[in-house]
Parts: structure tokens; C-alpha cells; sequence
């Protein structure tokens, strides 16, 4: 049986997932259903290899866009920052 883990998520980072262009459509589609389910915040479990996917997904788009020219996080890498820390507890 796969390890499930409980994030609690605010409803900008559900929006934000949602519209990941660089996360599958599974994924998209999965974080969709749970932002139209509430305007609040919202507690969704993943499967452990979902966790070590998202985290590796976030991690590189991270890398890719979350900085300014100063090497300091931009509005977007504050926010993948804090899934990438609610991934990790």
C-alpha cells in the first residue's frame, strides 16, 4: 500500500497548480477539482510518488523562472518555495 501524505494548501497555490503548464494534465485536472470543491483552504492527500513528482516538478520550475537578476526569489519562486517547504514536512 502507498504512503499518503495531507497537504494543506491555500487557494492561490491550488490556482496556481491548476494552471501549471509544466505539470501533467492528470495533475492540473487534479488540483482543478479541489479548488472548484472550496474557496478555502483545503487539505488534499497524495501519494508518495505523486509528492516526490510535484517536488521535483516545482524544484526545476523553481530553477527555471523563480528568480529575479539579483538571485532573489520572484513573486512566483516565494510561491513555489513555500509548496516546495509544505512537500518536504
Amino acid at each position: 500500500m502507498s504512503k499518503v501524505m495531507n497537504i494543506k494548501l491555500r487557494q492561490v497555490e491550488l490556482l496556481y497548480l491548476a494552471q501549471a503548464q509544466f505539470l501533467s494534465d492528470a495533475m492540473q485536472v487534479f488540483f482543478g477539482k479541489h479548488l472548484l470543491a472550496s474557496g478555502e483552504d483545503r487539505v488534499i492527500a497524495l501519494a508518495a510518488a505523486d509528492v516526490e513528482d510535484l517536488g521535483s516538478a516545482l524544484t526545476q520550475r523553481l530553477a527555471a523562472a523563480g528568480f529575479d537578476a539579483d538571485y532573489e526569489p520572484n513573486a512566483e519562486g516565494a510561491l513555489l518555495e513555500d509548496l516546495i517547504d509544505k512537500l518536504r514536512r
